[in-house]
């Protein structure tokens, strides 16, 4: 995985203000079940988890599309609520070569969730795995440029591609390839696509150095693509640019480089107080919020900076590059976000956190699971059909007689 040079900063999509903000992502602990012992939740609790992802990787080669589709959303639920890694490597070679076959000529809800499960592998396996990111770039460039896909697909396919390389690859040729793979998407007649592409540039150019973000060519042809693309019709395709400007002027900021920023500073501070009525109050809000951040960063060399807490530990964004990190797993992994704080090295580690020697353990294995968990009601769910399938098959049986 690339290492990260820069710091980190603030979101569009998540609405967080600039200015220093705590906000706790701890999660509430269930209160205890007397009926069980803990050797007992920890017994049942791994051994149906287990069970639950190997039956849902075996149903992915079902006929039925509908079938593979609720499969692969109880995959994603599982693997985004943090799974160990034991079990996770037990099935790992099924699920990518179940999800890789699926991606062939899928329909658009199994590309938008298979995409998905190889985001989440990526998050799983950490870096030094070429070979995943290898074996997946060619099937994922294919339906990225396949402009008969639905363009949540093609846009979905492009940000998984853009992850896997940022956290599975060490080779910087194959971020400077990706890079300019999303560079010829920056026109896509789909706006989501173009977002997708200036958001997977954003990311894997935080990866670089800062010396190579401000190479004259580079940096003025990168600054006036972006600049152009302020003019987008579309909230999300101006506010990734203004991102990526932010993310260019801090690295200009750190590598001590003279850069005239007046007129670029101008049409941001523009486009912070926008009030035109073309567009929706929800975009105007948006755009002004995003642009706000933007502004400062480049007139002013000013980060945002938040602060996360949970646990015992607390999380500092306070830099254009490790926010546009920390959006990527945000992304991917939804409400599992805090278990893969708590258990998963591979996102410690990309968040500058200190890695965790804390197993999946019993006492935790109660708090993740618990009742009022997401991860604890899809299980449940899933252990629901397991039941009912195998009553079925006994009153069949009974039937006979």
């Amino acid at each position: 995985m690339a290492k990260k040079d820069k710091k980190q900063q603030h979101h569009r999509r998540n609405g967080y203000e600039s200015d220093d903000t705590n906000v706790s992502v701890a999660g509430s602990i269930a209160s205890n079940d007397t009926e069980r012992t803990i050797g007992d939740v920890e017994d049942n609790d791994e051994q149906s988890m287990e069970d639950c992802l190997h039956e849902q990787i075996d149903t992915l080669t079902e006929k039925r599309t509908t079938t593979r589709v609720t499969a692969l959303k109880k995959i994603v639920d599982l693997l985004s609520h943090y799974v160990p890694t034991e079990i996770f490597h037990d099935n790992y070679d099924t699920l990518q070569s179940n999800a890789l076959h699926l991606l062939r000529r899928p329909s658009s809800n199994e590309g938008v969730l298979g995409v998905h499960v190889l985001a989440l592998i990526a998050l799983m396996l950490g870096e030094n795995e070429d070979s995943f990111y290898k074996q997946i770039k060619g099937p994922l460039q294919l339906l990225v440029k396949n402009e008969g896909q639905p363009e949540e697909v093609r846009a979905k396919a492009l940000e998984v591609l853009g992850t896997t390389c940022f956290v599975c690859s060490g080779d910087q040729d194959n971020t400077l390839e990706i890079l300019q793979f999303c560079e010829a998407l920056f026109g896509d007649a789909s706006n989501a696509v173009t977002t997708a592409a200036l958001d997977t540039w954003g990311l894997l150019a935080s990866t670089l150095p800062n010396a190579s973000l401000v190479e004259d060519d580079f940096l003025a042809t990168q600054l006036e693509i972006f600049m152009q693309l302020l003019d987008h019709a579309d909230v999300e395709v101006r506010s990734a640019a203004g991102e990526n400007i932010a993310l260019l002027f801090e690295a200009i900021a750190a590598a001590h480089v003279y850069y005239d920023r007046d007129e670029i500073a101008h049409r941001l501070l523009a486009l912070s107080k926008d009030s035109s009525k073309k567009t929706s109050k929800r975009d105007r809000k948006e755009q002004r919020t995003v642009f706000r951040d933007v502004y400062k960063t480049v007139a002013d060399d000013v980060a945002p900076s938040i602060t996360f807490t949970f646990q015992n530990e607390v999380l500092r964004l306070q830099d254009w590059s490790t926010l546009k990190q920390y959006n990527i797993l945000k992304k991917w992994l939804h409400s599992g976000f805090q278990e893969h704080l708590k258990y998963n090295n591979v996102v410690r580690n990309i968040l500058g956190l200190p890695l965790t020697t804390d197993e999946y353990t019993r006492v935790e294995k109660r708090d993740t699971l618990s009742k009022n968990s997401d991860a604890r009601k899809a299980q449940s769910g899933m252990l629901r059909e397991q039941r009912t399938r195998r009553q079925n098959q006994k009153n069949l049986f009974l039937a006979d007689y």
